[in-house]
């Protein structure tokens, strides 16, 4: 028969696994490929010196009686006519994105959809209408129709334009609800030049809801500008490299980690954010503040020879000798400023605290480490909220119980709690759950939840109460209650992402590690850092600046003295109880409510050892004995 020549053909498998590794179940990820497909659209008119409205809509419609959901990205931009359609949707691999710097594999739409369920795409251009669907590796492209006037108002474009409709029938892909939908999308990374482009007009709506809200991104205010200059790398001298680093204005740490971080470095390819890091300094506090911008088309000139950006949109790839020359000149630069930032914390610190106060701190860290050590013996593990439910669910306590009762949220952030009941005698069927909270900072969004109406076989059922706190380093109770049952969970609310991620209370010197003075405006009198494991005396808050001076004055006065040591047993009671809380190791006498219990912990361990921190860092010239 003599050779064959013929072309590889993937298989429907084939085309799944490429869009899972590409999109995986993430909704958000999905959108943001939906989000810049339009703006695309707009920017090749703008090219062109077209005017546009520069309007997305993104229309999120829930329907739960067929338990699917329909997602619809519109623009008023260029449209496609039959051959773009095709070539766009219809092939793999090919940038469409027309020098944005984005498009470099032609798949973000096609992964959206067949990850999500299924796709169609309707587009009006010069009085035209052409569709088609996709479905998995099924393509279907339609003969175009004239535009009726009936036909524009369905898919309300009055002149050009496209809508994306998905039907999301994968049932991993998890859709947020309204609020937190709204602020993960005007925060996200990779849409962060679209949503500071005044150029742009984005608005998210709920169908079912009737809500909708503008969405627009704010960078930080910028206490100053670091760097504003040309990076000339070893290895590729001819990349135009062009970096702005700044430092965030304001008493609170920039959010570090995740797809929606406030802080970082964008790395930027004409109107396309690879992603935004720190390189090696995402979790050094010293560079919490730092954020800016990386701009280089260089890299899209390179991707067109040689991959070097990931291809499931991770950023650059990282044993790319680019990007290893690229990291290598912004490291040097972050590491300078990061280490003027550490020597500037000494000069506060030394500023702040003298020597005979250090010493105090330092005798009275080893007594609060041997206090944790005879409550907690050789516990180990914090709850965070985010373990999953083993196959073998822990049974609640007293058949109503926060499982696990502690939780760490980041400041400004929704988060849900897990409350697990058992239907039956004790609680029924269709009853209703209160939830509450013992302070403001703790706002609960479902105050009301109703149990199902019908036992399942195991009667185990949970639900979730979402929460926000709003105030960072406190620490508060959610409160639920049906009937005669009543639960609670304790809430801590942090600053940064990598406080909500620790597991173990006890780390190698133990769970206390320093004990510091820090003049911040508008912050609680005394906070404890989990991740450092340091206790912060704030000298500028209202009620110690009565005593203290701004840069430590009057700290070996008699009143101050006692007072640190006031605020130092309070915090360290609290975290001491929060950990046996947690562990299940604070006894419930009956009759006395979990939330009492806690804090007769509190007073407890006050009782017990308040004398031995004030022996630490009362001089004993100040006691009577």
């Amino acid at each position: 028969m003599g050779t064959i020549k013929k072309k590889l053909k993937a298989s429907s498998r084939a085309f799944q696994t490429m869009a899972s590794q590409a999109i995986g179940n993430d909704f958000l990820k999905g959108l943001v490929e939906l989000i810049t497909n339009s703006d695309d659209s707009y920017f090749r008119l703008e090219r062109r010196n077209v005017t546009t409205t520069g309007k997305i809509e993104i229309e999120i419609d829930r329907r739960p009686r067929s338990k699917k959901t329909l997602i619809r990205i519109r623009d008023f931009a260029e449209g496609m006519d039959r051959q773009s359609m095709d070539e766009c949707i219809g092939e793999y691999g090919r940038d469409v994105s027309g020098d944005t710097g984005r498009g470099f594999f032609g798949m973000g739409l096609k992964d959206t959809i067949i990850n999500f369920g299924k796709g169609q795409i309707f587009s009006i251009k010069d009085g035209k209408c052409y569709s088609c669907k996709l479905e998995t590796d099924d393509f279907y492209l339609d003969d175009p129709q004239p535009v009726s006037p009936g036909l524009r108002k369905d898919l309300k474009i009055p002149n050009n334009g496209t809508v994306v409709e998905i039907t999301v029938t994968n049932p991993k892909v998890r859709i947020p609800q309204f609020d937190n939908l709204t602020e993960d999308l005007q925060k996200h990374v990779l849409l962060r030049l679209i949503m500071r482009d005044p150029n742009r007009i984005l608005i998210l709506r709920v169908l079912n809801r009737g809500i909708e809200s503008p969405l627009f991104y704010q960078e930080p205010a910028a206490d100053k500008v670091l760097f504003d200059d040309t990076l000339v790398l070893d290895d590729y001298p001819a990349a135009d490299v062009h970096l702005i680093l700044k430092s965030a204005s304001g008493t609170f740490p920039l959010s570090q980690s995740g797809s929606c971080r406030t802080g970082g470095v964008l790395i930027t390819t004409r109107r396309t954010v690879h992603e935004a890091t720190l390189l090696d300094y995402d979790a050094d506090p010293h560079a919490a503040k730092l954020f800016g911008e990386l701009r280089c088309s260089y890299i899209y000139e390179l991707q067109k020879r040689e991959p070097v950006v990931d291809r499931n949109r991770d950023g650059l790839r990282k044993n790319h000798p680019f990007t290893k020359s690229l990291y290598k000149k912004l490291s040097q630069i972050l590491k300078k400023y990061v280490e003027e930032e550490k020597q500037k914390q000494k000069e506060r610190e030394r500023e702040l605290e003298n020597e005979q106060t250090r010493r105090k701190f330092q005798e009275t860290v080893r007594e609060l480490n041997q206090i944790v050590s005879t409550e907690l013996a050789d516990i180990a593990g914090v709850g965070t909220g985010q373990g999953a439910i083993t196959k073998e669910p822990k049974l609640p306590a007293d058949d109503f119980q926060f499982i696990p009762n502690t939780y760490r949220l980041l400041v400004g952030k929704r988060d849900s709690l897990n409350l697990r009941v058992v239907l039956g005698y004790g609680v029924q069927p269709g009853s209703l759950v209160n939830f509450s909270s013992d302070s403001a900072v703790l706002t609960i969004i479902n105050p009301v939840e109703k149990l199902p109406d019908k036992k399942t076989s195991s009667g185990l059922v949970n639900i979730k109460v979402a929460v926000e706190g709003h105030k960072h380093g406190v620490q508060r109770l959610v409160i639920a209650t049906c009937g005669n049952k009543t639960t609670t969970a304790l809430v801590e609310v942090v600053s940064r992402l990598d406080d909500v991620q620790i597991h173990h209370p006890t780390r190698k010197g133990g769970l206390f590690k320093e004990i510091k003075y820090e003049k911040q405006e508008n912050v609680q009198r005394a906070r404890f850092e989990a991740l450092t494991g340091t206790i912060f005396i704030n000298t500028s808050a209202p009620s110690v600046r009565l005593y203290f001076g701004p840069s430590g004055e009057g700290q070996d006065l008699a009143q101050n003295k006692v007072l640190q040591a006031e605020l130092v047993t309070d915090l360290a009671c609290r975290e001491i109880a929060r950990i046996k809380q947690s562990k299940g190791l604070i006894d419930l006498p009956p009759g006395i409510e979990s939330i009492d219990a806690f804090y007769n912990e509190i007073n407890r361990l006050k009782g017990d050892y308040s004398e031995r921190i004030h022996e630490c860092l009362v001089d004993p010239k100040y006691r009577r004995s």
